[in-house]
This record gives structure tokens, sequence and C-alpha cells, in this order.
């Protein structure tokens, strides 16, 4: 017999791959970014390898919160969550499915742009196996803190403005933390020396699911 955290994941994921809204719309604005630095900068610069980090997470930050204020705008449009709050369910596995499936959303839109970001911008880091295990606990911090906001902003007229003006702020230990390290892995420093910014992110990360899978269901209240 399924779990109820299996159960709302699959839900979750069953959804978005018939109506694949978020991840489409993640893909596009993420391409169109890539394509704009692509013709912003010079790729022949000595200097332009540092500022590739910072560009690549930037975009990343952007396009998460597109994919997550689409789908909460779904799910708000069709009472989906209402239903869900109302449900014997723990709002606890709720808070833990949706950031499980953002995570995986996030991963998924990664798949797609990195290749991009070595193809137009000459990101070589990409074929680090580190890199994508940063990316998964990048993407795990940024979706409980994503989650935990835009439960705060569900309720509210202006929820996607007040997702955005949270989020940056409150994400900023985790982009810096991400830019350090991919910043350490595309120059082959060991791990050993790039590692506080990693146990910041995880820091993080575990620190925003506990509040959330504690806090969501007085988050969620009318």
């Amino acid at each position: 017999m399924a779990s109820p955290l299996s159960t709302l994941i699959i839900k979750e994921l069953n959804q978005e791959l018939r109506n694949k809204d978020s991840i489409l719309s993640m893909a596009v604005f993420g391409l169109s970014i890539i394509l704009i630095f692509s013709f912003a900068f010079d790729m022949s610069t000595p200097n332009v390898n540092s500022i590739l980090p910072g560009l690549i997470w930037l975009t990343f930050m952007f396009t998460f919160i597109i994919g997550l204020s689409w789908n909460f705008t779904r799910e708000k449009d069709g009472m989906g969550i209402s239903l869900l709050l109302t449900s014997p369910i723990d709002r606890g596995y709720i808070f833990l499915s949706k950031t499980v499936v953002f995570t995986i959303y996030l991963f998924i839109s990664q798949l797609c742009l990195f290749p991009l970001f070595y193809l137009f911008l000459g990101f070589t880091a990409i074929t680090n196996w580190q890199l994508w295990a940063l990316s998964l606990l990048v993407n795990w911090g940024m979706s409980a803190l994503g989650v935990v906001i835009s439960g705060l902003g569900f309720r509210s007229k202006m929820g996607d403005v007040l997702t955005a003006l949270l989020f940056f702020p409150l994400a900023s230990p985790v982009l810096i933390s991400a830019v350090k390290s991919t910043s350490a892995i595309s120059r082959g420093i060991k791990f050993e020396l790039y590692s506080f910014w990693c146990m910041l992110i995880l820091s993080f990360a575990v620190g925003f699911t506990v509040l959330g899978m504690f806090l969501f269901d007085y988050i969620m209240e009318e």
C-alpha cells in the first residue's frame, strides 16, 4: 500500500506530465536568458569564466520562481490546493511532496539547460559529477524555501509578487554558496576547500524542510 507522501508525489508528477506547464515555462525562460547572456558577453574575454557561475545560478533562481508561481497559480485557480488542504492528510506531507517535486522539476530543467550553457557559454564543468550533486543539493534548498514562501503568499492577492520579494533575499545564502562551490568545481579545486559552502546549503535545506513540515499547517490556514 502506497504511503500518503508517495501518493502525493505521484499525483504532482502525473499532473505535470499531463500539462507540462511548469517544466516548459522553466525551460523556455531559461533558454531565453542563456541566449541573452550569450549575445551580451564576449566569450573570448579571459575574465568571463569568473562570472559564469553567477550567471548560471541567477538563471536557475529566476527559472525556479517562474515554475513555482505557475504551479501555485494553476492549483489556486483550479482549487487543487484547497481540496488537498481539506483532505485528511497531514499537511507536512503536502509540503514534502511539493518540495520533492520542485526539486525534480529543477533538476529536469538543469538537464536541459546545462548543455546549453556549455554550447553557448563554454561552461565545461557539466561533465563533473560534483556539479550535478551540488545541483541536487541547491534544488532541495530552493524548493523547501520556495514552497514555504508560496504558502505564505497563497491567500494573498499579491501572492506572486510577495513570493519573489521574499524568495530572493532569503535565498541569497544558497545563491552565494552555489556560486562559490560551482566556481571551485569549475577550477578543479578539492572538495575540502569549498566544503564549507556545501555544508551551508545543506544546513539551509534541512532547516527549511523541518520548518516547513512543522509550520505548513499554520502557514496555509485561512
